[in-house]
């Protein structure tokens, strides 16, 4: 399966935690968001090639939801 992790504002420890524990078994690529100008159309052309794609973004009164 391919999987693609999209960290809307940057690595966390619970994702780093999933994608390393996908990434055994399924062909995982991973998009950082933060600081960086974001290619819409290469995006969408990432998400339709994946089989899954997982959102990270913090609550906004929680900066590390493993605390």
């Amino acid at each position: 399966m391919n999987v693609l992790h999209i960290l809307v504002d940057g690595s966390r420890e619970d994702a780093a935690r999933m994608i390393d524990t996908q990434s055994r078994r399924h062909r995982v690529e991973v998009m950082d968001f933060s600081g960086s100008d974001v290619a819409y159309p290469e995006v969408v052309d990432k998400i339709e090639s994946h089989d899954c794609v997982i959102s990270w973004q913090a609550a906004p009164d929680d900066t590390d939801a493993t605390a």
